[in-house]
C-alpha cells in the first residue's frame, strides 16, 4: 500500500483509498491514479503516462550488480548545483568541455593544478533498437596532458546511459588499472 505522508491515508495498488486514520468510513469516490512500478536495485520507480498507457521498455539490468560481482568501493557525496536535465542539455555542447572542465584540479577544490590538462573526446548516441527508442547514451573519453605531453596510459571513460524521457540514469565510469 501506500500511504501519504501528510494526512496518512492509504491507498491499494489501483489508487483506492483502504483506511483514513482519523474516519470509520472511507469515501468511496476518492481516489489516486495508479502507475505501474518497478523496484529497481533498491530504488522504486514509477511509469508516468499521460494518456494512461504502459511502459514501452524495461529498465536495464546489470550483470554485474545481479552477479555479485559488483564490489562496493565506498562512497562520495558532493553537492551538484545543476538538474539532471542541465547535464543532457550541456553534454551535448562539447565546445564547452575544455574551458569548463579541461583544466585539471584538486580532488574536491576548485585549486587548478598549474600543467596538467585534461582532453575530452565526447558523443551521443541512441540505441540502435527501434524497440528502444527511450534509451540514449552520452561517451566520454578523457585522458591527461602534462606539461603538453599526452599520457594514453591515464584514459578513463564514462558512460551515461538516461533511460526513459524523465528517467533513470546511470553513470558508468572506467579508470586505467
Amino acid at each position: 500500500c501506500l500511504e501519504c505522508p501528510f494526512h496518512r491515508w492509504r491507498f491499494d495498488a489501483e489508487g483506492k483509498v483502504t483506511k483514513v486514520p482519523y474516519s470509520e468510513r472511507l469515501p468511496e469516490r476518492a481516489r489516486q491514479p495508479a502507475f505501474p512500478v518497478r523496484e529497481y536495485y533498491g530504488l522504486i520507480c514509477f511509469y508516468y503516462d499521460p494518456e494512461g498507457g504502459l511502459p514501452t521498455y524495461e529498465l536495464d539490468s546489470y550483470s554485474y550488480i545481479d552477479d555479485g560481482s559488483f564490489v562496493y568501493r565506498g562512497t562520495h557525496h558532493e553537492k551538484v548545483d545543476m538538474h539532471l536535465q542541465e547535464f543532457a542539455e550541456n553534454a551535448v555542447d562539447y565546445a564547452h568541455f575544455d574551458p569548463l572542465h579541461g583544466q585539471m584540479r584538486l580532488p574536491w577544490t576548485d585549486i587548478s593544478i598549474p600543467g596538467i590538462t585534461i582532453n575530452h573526446t565526447a558523443f551521443w548516441e541512441t540505441d540502435p533498437d527501434p524497440a528502444r527508442g527511450q534509451f540514449s547514451y552520452f561517451h566520454d573519453s578523457a585522458y591527461l596532458v602534462v606539461a603538453g605531453k599526452e599520457l594514453p596510459s591515464t584514459k578513463a571513460t564514462a558512460k551515461i546511459t538516461i533511460m526513459g524521457p524523465g528517467g533513470v540514469v546511470t553513470f558508468d565510469f572506467k579508470i586505467p588499472e
